[in-house]
C-alpha cells in the first residue's frame, strides 16, 4: 500500500516548507506595499500624479511651437522653364 504524502513525515515536512515560503512570501508583498508613496493620482496633490513606480511625479507641461515653413519656387520654377525654352531650341535645330 503506497503511503500518503500527506499524512506521513515527509509529508509534513513538505507542507512546513510550503507554510514557511508563503509566509515569506506574504511578507515581502506587504512590505513592497508598505513603502509606496502613492496608489492614486488623489494621494499626490493637485500638481503631481502616482507613477508606475507608485511616487508622486510632477505633472510635465508640453508646449506645442507650430512652425510654419514658406517654400520659395521661384529660382525652381526658372530653371525649368530655362530647360523647356533650351530643350526646345536643340530639338527646333534638329528638324
Amino acid at each position: 500500500m503506497k503511503d500518503n504524502l500527506f499524512l506521513s513525515k515527509k509529508g509534513f515536512a513538505w507542507a512546513g516548507l510550503l507554510a514557511f515560503v508563503v509566509v515569506i512570501g506574504l511578507v515581502v508583498s506587504f512590505s513592497n506595499v508598505a513603502t509606496r508613496e502613492c496608489s492614486k493620482d488623489t494621494q499626490c496633490g493637485e500638481t503631481k500624479y502616482c507613477g508606475s513606480d507608485f511616487s508622486c511625479h510632477k505633472i510635465p507641461v508640453i508646449t506645442v511651437t507650430k512652425n510654419e515653413v514658406k517654400y520659395e519656387y521661384t529660382q525652381a520654377a526658372a530653371l525649368l522653364s530655362i530647360a523647356i525654352v533650351m530643350a526646345a531650341l536643340i530639338l527646333k535645330k534638329r528638324q
